[in-house]
């Protein structure tokens, strides 16, 4: 297994309120998920809702992959975020086989 490093590890050891929401591996031919669902919803010194966080989640994602993408190859960053995007989208339509938590 590879796993990758904690970004800024030391600067976040700091910070207690610091948390995972998100792990997601690629194995033995299907992705598997751990969501660390609940983090606003079920604070009690909390009004955001969590679609919305989650929301700004998946494009604070889509835009590091789009800057890596530009970065590592010099696709274009724009290009990346569109294509991802547009292909995000059709994706959502598709049946998924949703295991684990």
């Amino acid at each position: 297994m590879k796993s990758l490093d904690i970004p800024d590890a030391d600067i976040l050891a700091m910070d207690p309120r610091a948390v995972e929401l998100v792990r997601f591996w690629v194995g033995a031919d299907k992705c598997h998920v751990a969501l660390n669902i609940g983090v606003w919803h079920d604070a009690t010194d909390s009004d955001l809702d969590e679609r919305a966080v989650w929301s700004n989640v998946i494009a604070d994602i889509t835009k590091h992959v789009a800057n890596a993408m530009e970065q590592r190859y010099g696709t274009k960053y724009d290009s990346t975020v569109a294509f991802i995007s547009k292909n995000y989208t059709k994706a959502l339509r598709l049946d998924a086989n949703l295991e684990g938590h």
